[in-house]
């Protein structure tokens, strides 16, 4: 990644999610109705680009660059793709999503 990309990626406000908040996850198709496969606790928060969010590790649906649709605490669901993936241990693995819409 350039520092120029970095640099403007670091703009974005970002701040910590509520911690009675969680997110949703649904790597299903855009046309049927959302039906989360996946619950993450909320590290990050960019409203106007993304989340970063820790999970359980050794999903099936996690790699980079896959498309799925995400509601983070109060807000309806949105189409997102995960944009990177850092293991923090043999339990948790924390996933960066970039919001589409």
């Amino acid at each position: 990644m350039s520092h120029a990309t970095l640099g403007a990626k670091r703009r974005l406000i970002r701040f910590p999610g509520d911690p009675l908040d969680f997110a949703l996850i649904d790597f299903g198709p855009d046309d049927r109705p959302f039906a989360p496969q996946l619950v993450a606790l909320i590290v990050e928060e960019s409203p106007m680009g993304g989340c970063s969010l820790a999970v359980s590790a050794g999903g099936d649906h996690l790699a980079e660059g896959r498309g799925c649709r995400v509601k983070v605490g109060r807000m309806a669901p949105v189409r997102a793709e995960i944009r990177w993936i850092r293991t923090l241990d043999d339990r948790v693995m924390r996933v960066g999503l970039q919001f589409l819409e």
